[in-house]
């Protein structure tokens, strides 16, 4: 499943900008559903409910399928709402099943890394992963910090400091406000965790500054199924290890 749509259930299950919660916010006037003209535009009636959608959800859907539509209707009324584009309802199952195909013909890959150190820097633990390429290396980056703090709730660590390449990643730890970003619904699940585990602090460094778990993504695109070592590294970056610990 595309990390956009993810991310927009994530947000459905939450809120939505529909026209009822703008009116409420006295961000716009009105709240009237610019496809029926009926109806207040609210979230279930936005991407279920409208009689205009009836066509769409006529038909049999399956989980996958369902996730694709409701991203797809949801990007057509903002179309409709921030642009003088057409975008006919007819294109809506068209589109989404594209998106589908599309996806899954995407074979790109990409590995992750992570390594733990406690503060004298030696190694607790390493993680390897070849995961499915992101949009972006920060959702990568978010994905990877998912990978750590799960691993650290089953090291028992008593606590821990986060570090990571990404400064839009360690941003968005940061801050206690929700992340509606491509990523948000990873950033939202690593606060969940972290109500269980004590977070020291969230740290941003540069890619010199982490090198071994560099070095352990690049190596996991090799690698068929996650792995980890205790108290040690991948042999192949035993070497890159050295040189940045001694």
């Amino acid at each position: 499943m595309p990390n956009k749509v993810k991310n927009f259930l994530w947000r459905a299950c939450k809120e939505l900008p529909v026209k009822t919660n703008l009116m409420r916010r006295k961000v716009l006037a009105e709240d009237i559903c610019c496809h029926c003209n009926l109806k207040a535009e609210g979230g279930f009636h936005a991407l279920w409910d409208c009689a205009a959608l009836s066509a769409i959800w006529e038909a049999d859907t399956n989980p996958e399928l369902f996730a694709a539509l409701v991203w797809t209707i949801w990007s057509q009324r903002n179309q409709l709402r921030t642009s003088n584009k057409p975008y006919p309802l007819t294109q809506v199952t068209p589109a989404a099943k594209q998106m589908l195909q599309d996806f899954k013909q995407d074979k790109g890959e990409a590995g992750m890394g992570v390594v733990f150190c406690d503060s004298q820097g030696k190694v607790i633990a390493s993680l390897a992963e070849k995961i499915q390429l992101s949009p972006s290396s920060d959702e990568v980056e978010a994905l990877a910090a998912v990978r750590a703090i799960t691993l650290v709730m089953d090291l028992n660590l008593p606590s821990f400091i986060v570090e990571g390449n990404s400064e839009v990643v360690i941003s968005a730890l940061r801050k206690e406000e929700e992340s509606f970003s491509s990523f948000g619904h990873l950033i939202s699940s690593i606060k969940h965790y972290l109500y269980s585990c004590n977070c020291i602090s969230f740290s941003h460094t540069s890619r010199s500054g982490n090198s071994v778990a560099h070095s352990s993504a690049k190596l996991a695109r090799d690698i068929d199924e996650f792995s980890v070592w205790m108290e040690n590294v991948p042999p192949q970056v035993n070497d890159v290890l050295l040189a940045d610990f001694g």
